[in-house]
Protein backbone atom coordinates (compact mmCIF):
# COMPACT_ATOMS: atom_id res chain seq x y z
CA UNK A 1 0.00 0.00 0.00
CA UNK A 2 0.79 3.91 0.71
CA UNK A 3 2.95 3.15 3.49
CA UNK A 4 5.21 0.68 1.50
CA UNK A 5 4.38 -1.82 4.53
CA UNK A 6 0.90 -3.13 3.92
CA UNK A 7 0.69 -5.69 1.41
CA UNK A 8 -2.31 -5.34 -1.08
CA UNK A 9 -4.24 -8.57 -2.75
CA UNK A 10 -3.53 -8.94 -6.12
CA UNK A 11 -3.81 -11.38 -9.18
CA UNK A 12 -1.89 -10.98 -12.14
CA UNK A 13 -4.53 -11.61 -15.27
CA UNK A 14 -1.89 -11.57 -18.11
CA UNK A 15 1.64 -10.92 -18.67
CA UNK A 16 3.62 -11.00 -21.49
CA UNK A 17 7.38 -11.33 -21.19
CA UNK A 18 7.97 -10.82 -24.53
CA UNK A 19 6.40 -7.26 -24.82
CA UNK A 20 6.99 -6.83 -20.87
CA UNK A 21 3.61 -6.16 -20.46
CA UNK A 22 1.43 -6.85 -17.58
CA UNK A 23 -2.52 -6.86 -16.73
CA UNK A 24 -2.91 -6.44 -12.73
CA UNK A 25 -5.78 -6.13 -10.74
CA UNK A 26 -5.07 -4.24 -7.06
CA UNK A 27 -7.77 -3.83 -4.48
CA UNK A 28 -6.70 -0.72 -2.88
CA UNK A 29 -8.35 0.05 0.69
CA UNK A 30 -9.76 3.13 -0.47
CA UNK A 31 -9.27 5.64 -3.67
CA UNK A 32 -8.68 8.64 -3.35
CA UNK A 33 -10.73 12.04 -4.03
CA UNK A 34 -9.84 13.15 -7.59
CA UNK A 35 -6.59 15.28 -8.37
CA UNK A 36 -5.26 13.82 -5.08
CA UNK A 37 -1.88 10.91 -4.90
CA UNK A 38 -2.34 7.99 -4.23
CA UNK A 39 0.79 6.10 -4.25
CA UNK A 40 0.85 2.10 -4.74
CA UNK A 41 4.09 0.11 -4.22
CA UNK A 42 5.09 -2.54 -6.88
CA UNK A 43 8.10 -4.97 -6.57
CA UNK A 44 9.03 -7.28 -9.12
CA UNK A 45 11.61 -9.20 -10.33
CA UNK A 46 12.80 -11.48 -7.01
CA UNK A 47 12.60 -15.22 -8.66
CA UNK A 48 13.00 -16.35 -4.77
CA UNK A 49 10.29 -14.55 -3.25
CA UNK A 50 7.15 -16.28 -2.12
CA UNK A 51 4.17 -15.86 -5.21
CA UNK A 52 1.69 -13.12 -2.63
CA UNK A 53 -1.28 -13.04 -5.54
CA UNK A 54 -5.15 -13.91 -4.60
CA UNK A 55 -7.21 -13.33 -7.13
CA UNK A 56 -10.45 -14.30 -4.63
CA UNK A 57 -9.43 -11.92 -2.36
CA UNK A 58 -9.15 -8.82 -4.90
CA UNK A 59 -12.57 -8.52 -5.16
CA UNK A 60 -15.44 -7.53 -2.52
CA UNK A 61 -17.93 -9.47 -1.23
CA UNK A 62 -21.04 -7.67 -3.50
CA UNK A 63 -18.63 -8.50 -6.93
CA UNK A 64 -20.44 -11.99 -7.67
CA UNK A 65 -18.37 -12.90 -11.19
CA UNK A 66 -15.69 -11.72 -12.94
CA UNK A 67 -14.35 -13.32 -16.16
CA UNK A 68 -11.03 -11.92 -17.52
CA UNK A 69 -11.73 -14.27 -20.63
CA UNK A 70 -7.67 -14.65 -20.92
CA UNK A 71 -7.61 -18.21 -20.11
CA UNK A 72 -5.56 -19.95 -23.42
CA UNK A 73 -8.21 -22.99 -23.43
CA UNK A 74 -11.59 -24.14 -21.70
CA UNK A 75 -14.20 -22.33 -20.42
CA UNK A 76 -13.54 -18.69 -19.03
CA UNK A 77 -13.29 -18.69 -14.92
CA UNK A 78 -14.20 -16.67 -12.66
CA UNK A 79 -11.96 -14.45 -10.86
CA UNK A 80 -13.71 -13.81 -7.54
CA UNK A 81 -13.63 -15.78 -4.25
CA UNK A 82 -17.14 -17.51 -5.03
CA UNK A 83 -15.61 -19.50 -8.29
CA UNK A 84 -18.69 -19.22 -10.11
CA UNK A 85 -18.49 -21.29 -13.34
CA UNK A 86 -19.55 -21.14 -17.12
CA UNK A 87 -20.73 -24.79 -17.67
CA UNK A 88 -21.79 -24.11 -21.63
CA UNK A 89 -21.45 -22.45 -24.55
CA UNK A 90 -18.91 -21.39 -27.30
CA UNK A 91 -16.26 -17.75 -27.06
CA UNK A 92 -13.64 -17.18 -29.23
CA UNK A 93 -10.67 -14.96 -27.57
CA UNK A 94 -10.49 -11.34 -29.00
CA UNK A 95 -7.15 -9.71 -28.42
CA UNK A 96 -8.25 -6.58 -29.52
CA UNK A 97 -10.68 -5.68 -26.73
CA UNK A 98 -10.13 -2.27 -24.79
CA UNK A 99 -8.94 -3.97 -21.42
CA UNK A 100 -6.75 -7.02 -21.63
CA UNK A 101 -8.56 -9.68 -23.52
CA UNK A 102 -11.94 -10.13 -24.42
CA UNK A 103 -14.73 -12.55 -26.13
CA UNK A 104 -16.20 -12.28 -29.25
CA UNK A 105 -19.79 -14.71 -29.46
CA UNK A 106 -21.03 -15.62 -32.79
CA UNK A 107 -24.66 -14.32 -33.73
CA UNK A 108 -26.60 -17.07 -31.95
CA UNK A 109 -23.77 -18.59 -29.67
CA UNK A 110 -24.70 -18.48 -25.62
CA UNK A 111 -22.38 -18.74 -22.36
CA UNK A 112 -24.44 -20.17 -20.18
CA UNK A 113 -23.40 -19.45 -16.32
CA UNK A 114 -24.38 -22.11 -13.79
CA UNK A 115 -26.97 -21.25 -11.27
CA UNK A 116 -25.35 -20.12 -7.92
CA UNK A 117 -26.39 -18.61 -4.83
CA UNK A 118 -24.21 -15.16 -4.96
CA UNK A 119 -26.12 -14.29 -8.48
CA UNK A 120 -29.75 -14.51 -7.50
CA UNK A 121 -31.25 -10.63 -7.46
CA UNK A 122 -32.92 -9.41 -4.47
CA UNK A 123 -35.27 -6.83 -6.36
CA UNK A 124 -34.94 -4.56 -3.16
CA UNK A 125 -31.27 -4.58 -4.00
CA UNK A 126 -31.29 -4.26 -7.66
CA UNK A 127 -28.05 -5.30 -9.81
CA UNK A 128 -25.34 -3.72 -11.37
CA UNK A 129 -23.66 -5.15 -14.45
CA UNK A 130 -20.62 -3.89 -16.54
CA UNK A 131 -18.89 -5.28 -19.27
CA UNK A 132 -16.85 -3.84 -21.78
CA UNK A 133 -18.72 -5.00 -24.85
CA UNK A 134 -22.40 -6.11 -26.24
CA UNK A 135 -23.82 -8.73 -23.76
CA UNK A 136 -27.16 -9.87 -23.51
CA UNK A 137 -29.31 -11.58 -20.41
CA UNK A 138 -31.94 -14.11 -20.40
Amino acid sequence: GGDDQAPLRYHVERFDPIAQIALAWVRVPNVAPANAEQKVHLYFGNQAAVPGDDAGATYDADTDAVFHFSEPAGMPTDSTAYGTTINAGEWFPNPASIIGQGASLGATAALRIADSAQLALDPAKGATVSHRGLVGFT
